[in-house]
């Protein structure tokens, strides 16, 4: 398997190698098989090809002509997306022998109406970068992944191969502009103002683990506070924030809510109010 894509990445140029990559996102499907984060794995695959995308982006790989690299570099570079190409080759042989009986638009996990706008905006992003671009003949059709275990091992292993694209070609200026700009978009392409929180929040969860540098961008464009016009009387409470229990504690990595927008809140009498989120089961005296 290791040769046979070694010769493949060896006839293709790097830009031609690293837009195959990313295609190879486009013919995996999610069976119901996998499990109940239907939604969740599809955001992960999504947000690996975005910033598999990026890298190539910040690098210039798509840039015609791409900047020269020494040989030894460049075989490095279509070395690692050989072996990218070699994962979702292994991965749907594996699926189509276990799972022969499986039709291909059976049980297919579909994409949630209130996500629609989320997985449009990013492949509008992705195809932005491709625009132009020769892609390979490599005649593929969609497949279907069935098992959980096998979906998790593709994801890490491709994080981990896209981790050490970054370190063997950093472009760190680059890629953090890119990534911001990224979090933008996605953030106005979410309209519906009710849906916007929750979805931000999966956003931000699927890219904790696939995807840091959008998870801190994203982080830093959402995580303001705008607190005003706020009354308590009596023996009320109000509480704006964050609240973490004891399980949370010693944690570097915690989820946050994203922003907070209060106007007008008067709270009277033995009243409790909180704006923000509560992470852990332990009783917390705020309440009593």
């Amino acid at each position: 398997m290791a040769e046979t894509f070694g010769v493949i990445a060896g006839a293709m140029s790097i830009a031609a190698l690293s837009t195959s990559c990313v295609e190879c996102f486009d013919y995996i499907q999610i069976g119901r098989r996998c499990g109940e984060d239907f939604q969740t794995e599809l955001l992960t695959l999504r947000f690996l090809k975005l910033r598999l995308s990026r890298w190539g982006a910040a690098v210039q790989v798509y840039d015609d002509p791409p900047p020269p690299l020494a040989t030894a570099d460049l075989e490095l570079a279509k070395d690692t997306l050989g072996q990218i190409l070699a994962l979702f080759d292994e991965t749907e042989k594996v699926s189509r022998k276990f799972y022969p009986e499986a039709k291909r638009d059976e049980n297919i996990v579909e994409i949630e109406p209130k996500f629609v706008a989320l997985h449009s905006k990013i492949t509008s992003l992705i195809g932005k970068r491709l625009t132009g671009l020769t892609v390979t003949k490599r005649q593929r059709i969609k497949w279907v992944l069935h098992d959980r275990e096998r979906l998790s091992n593709l994801t890490q292993s491709v994080t981990k191969l896209l981790h050490n694209l970054e370190q063997e070609f950093p472009a760190p200026e680059a890629q953090t502009a890119l990534a911001k700009a990224e979090a933008s978009e996605i953030i106005e392409s979410i309209t519906d103002s009710e849906q916007k929180q929750p979805i931000l929040y999966l956003v931000g969860e699927v890219a904790t683990g696939v995807d840091r540098l959008f998870r801190d961008e994203l982080a830093g464009l959402t995580a303001k506070n705008t607190i005003g016009h706020i009354v308590c009387t009596g023996d009320a409470k109000i509480r704006d924030g964050d609240f973490y229990s004891n399980p949370w504690r010693g944690v570097k990595e915690v989820p946050q809510s994203g922003s907070m927008s209060i106007k007008s809140i008067h709270a009277s009498g033995n009243s409790r109010v909180m704006n923000g989120h509560t992470y852990g089961g332990d009783k917390d005296s705020f309440w009593d």
